[in-house]
């Protein structure tokens, strides 16, 4: 796949720049590449369209990001289609108050860093793109801390949802397991952990939502973070509140990695009970 890529770049892009400033093969910025990721992804057919307009887990599918947990490739593949697609809308929907998303992220990316840190993995050309992005966010926070002066939007929220998603994908799901029983647990249980504040934001929307009767993908505001809101917090409580609850999922991350060696049904059992208690 990857020779066939390459060649429909150089077919997409011109040698050299156009009279009106066209990039080049040599010179183009992210949004001139997006169509021929596009083109890359709906070429590769061993794959169908499900998600009409939605290619992103097309083009981790492609490249071999995929979550590896079944025995059966198909599952796989719809495991990684459930988590990219629902990853990138939970962390955009996520983005309706100051500072929420950017302070979940940069927790997300700490807890990467931990796996990395513990398989020493500092060399890793990931360990630097995770570094330069959250030092990006950490930037883009003095911004968008309250009263926010910048603003995330769709574009910037769905971009950090398929890149947090692809990381939870190398780095959780397919986190080297330890010895023990029951050892695919241990690979659930720990993207769950570490995305659980997206996660419980988005699944308790579109529940209250579906019993109402309206749809889950319309805008509103009965997310955690305004019933956070409703019960007197500021919205700088609300942002720290969040960010204290990702910080307590990145301790338990360091602790699994650290001192759980061997998995048992004991820690399943805690971990589990940890993640309703949450919701």
């Amino acid at each position: 796949i990857a020779p066939s890529f390459f060649e429909d770049l150089g077919q997409q892009l011109r040698p050299e720049r156009g009279p009106r400033g066209e990039p080049s093969v040599h010179d183009f910025e992210v949004h001139d590449l997006l169509p021929v990721v596009e083109v890359f992804a709906t070429s590769f057919d061993g794959l169908p369209e499900l998600i009409s307009g939605r290619s992103e887990y097309r083009v981790l599918i492609a490249s071999g990001s995929c979550i590896q947990m079944f025995d059966t490739q198909w599952a796989n593949w719809l495991l990684t289609i459930l988590w990219t697609v629902g990853m990138m809308n939970s962390i955009n929907m996520l983005d309706n108050m100051d500072a929420i998303t950017t302070t979940v992220s940069i927790s997300i990316i700490l807890s990467a860093l931990a796996v990395m840190a513990f398989h020493q993995e500092f060399g890793s050309v990931y360990f630097m793109i995770l570094i330069g992005v959250m030092a990006a966010l950490i930037g883009f926070l003095y911004f968008n801390w309250h009263p926010s002066k910048m603003y995330m939007g769709d574009t910037g929220s769905q971009f950090l949802g398929v890149f947090l998603a692809a990381i939870g994908i190398k780095f959780l799901w397919n986190a080297e397991p330890p010895s023990g029983d029951f050892i695919s647990a241990r690979n659930l249980l720990l993207p769950l952990i570490v995305f659980i504040m997206p996660i419980i934001d988005t699944t308790t929307v579109v529940i209250n939502r579906l019993k109402k009767g309206s749809s889950p993908f319309v805008g509103g505001k009965d997310h955690t973070t305004h019933a956070l809101a409703y019960l007197g917090l500021s919205d700088r409580q609300v942002a720290m509140v969040f960010w204290f609850m990702t910080l307590i999922s990145l301790m338990l991350v360091i602790i699994i990695e650290k001192f759980l060696g061997e998995w048992r049904h004991i820690y399943t059992l805690l971990f589990s009970l940890y993640i309703l208690f949450m919701f």
